[in-house]
């Protein structure tokens, strides 16, 4: 399903949804056992930066995967814009719902095309855990995109060590590959 969608232009909307929301199903479902077999549904939180993590299907694809009903749902805007020099920034970011709960293990699936949403994203999200009195134990990404991910959560995985003492560690997953983006030296209109 993510060959198809990396190598097929054609698939869009819906379709590319669900295909999507396959592909993390059957990766998932491979993945448990290496790293999570003892846990429960009720300790997992599934973090959508809205509207591009919506198309990951991850709460589902974890039902699917694990028959997981009770996994929690986080919910943060994230509406990019350039500036007169042409560099991107967060210009809408109101809306949140935070559920995750101390020793969560949080999933997360973003296209990473600038990494500003994902950056200025996890900023927020492990401010609001804070708040809470909540902990990240172990946070698992899925990933179309470039490089600037793993950059990005090298340096989460450094700050999450340092303010909750039970974190574990971080699993990046490219879906079918590390895409370099068009950038002002590539030969593109």
């Amino acid at each position: 399903e993510t060959q198809d969608i990396v190598n097929k232009p054609e698939l869009k909307g819906v379709q590319y949804t669900e295909a999507l929301e396959r592909g993390i199903s059957h990766l998932l479902h491979g993945f448990l056992p290496h790293q999570f077999d003892t846990i429960r549904d009720d300790q997992a939180d599934v973090l959508v930066f809205l509207r591009g993590g919506l198309n990951f299907g991850l709460r589902n694809a974890l039902h699917n995967a694990y028959g997981w009903n009770t996994h929690r749902c986080s919910y943060m805007s994230s509406q990019r814009a350039k500036d007169k020099e042409g560099r991107w920034y967060i210009k809408e970011d109101s809306y949140r719902k935070i559920t995750v709960a101390k020793g969560s293990v949080v999933f997360c699936g973003d296209g990473v095309a600038t990494g500003v949403t994902l950056e200025h994203g996890l900023a927020e999200f492990t401010k609001a855990v804070e708040e809470r009195g909540a902990s990240i134990r172990y946070f698992i990404f899925f990933n179309i995109g470039c490089h600037k991910a793993e950059k990005i959560l090298n340096d989460y995985c450094d700050i999450w060590k340092k303010k909750f003492p039970d974190f574990e560690g971080l699993d990046l997953f490219y879906m079918e590959g590390k895409f370099h983006l068009a950038d002002s030296k590539t030969p593109v209109s």
